[in-house]
């Protein structure tokens, strides 16, 4: 399936693509989200970011000199990607993008 602002594109080519009306990117995701009932499939943070391999959770013991010490000492949930090596934890960044996609998700259903 093709996301495009583009109509001309859609009248074109409508059993492959969809006309995102809007321009604000949140709407444009909430738009998403609906029209192909994606809220059930939403698993957020089960993925990397970097390489979109599936994340591994891992114990707090396990991560000990392989994030910074001050997250070490205030985190208690971590994961890991095995293809990048990346290694994720619940702060401020996690926090603000779970309320994004509250709002996004909950813009969805209404």
């Amino acid at each position: 399936m093709i996301l495009t602002r583009d109509r001309s594109f859609v009248d074109r080519h409508p059993e492959v693509s969809f006309h995102v009306e809007t321009e604000h990117v949140d709407t444009q995701l909430a738009e998403i989200i609906e029209r192909f009932d994606l809220q059930r499939k939403i698993d957020p943070f089960s993925r990397c970011s970097t390489c979109n391999a599936p994340l591994l959770l891992r114990k707090r013991s396990d991560v000990k000199g392989k994030v910074p010490f001050f997250v070490y000492q205030h985190s208690d949930r971590f994961a890991y990607c095995q293809t990048c090596k990346k290694y994720y934890w619940d702060g401020t960044h996690h926090r603000i993008m779970a309320e994004k996609i509250a709002r996004l998700t909950k813009r969805g259903r209404e």
